[in-house]
């Protein structure tokens, strides 16, 4: 387990006026880490270089690895989140993995 820094608050604060808090990560690899929700529901899995979460309220610590690692798949997350933003492709993938994901019954 290591100590991450994770965005808190409003989705469209920038990097400089979000909020930040440590929490533990029960999984970090290339870009995105694996913990249980800030608020408690759950799992998160979380863009490191930024802080935010990408899928929140997974079910099972299980689903969320897997969910993760198909993530990993999807594109290079060790980029910035403006860099993120601006790759479509990257996006849409990762909305299909989300979507799966809520289709399959893992998601809150």
């Amino acid at each position: 387990m290591s100590t991450i820094r994770i965005a808190t608050g409003n989705r469209l604060a920038t990097a400089r006026t979000a909020k930040r808090v440590e929490i533990q990560a029960l999984w970090a690899e290339r870009g995105l880490a694996v913990h249980a929700s800030h608020t408690g529901k759950g799992w998160t899995i979380t863009h490191l270089a930024s802080g935010y979460a990408i899928i929140q309220g997974i079910r099972s610590q299980r689903n969320a690895l897997t969910v993760a690692k198909r993530l990993l798949d999807a594109g290079d997350w060790t980029r910035s989140k403006t860099a993120l933003v601006t790759d479509r492709h990257l996006k849409d993938r990762a909305f299909a993995i989300r979507s799966e994901a809520r289709l399959l019954g893992l998601l809150a």
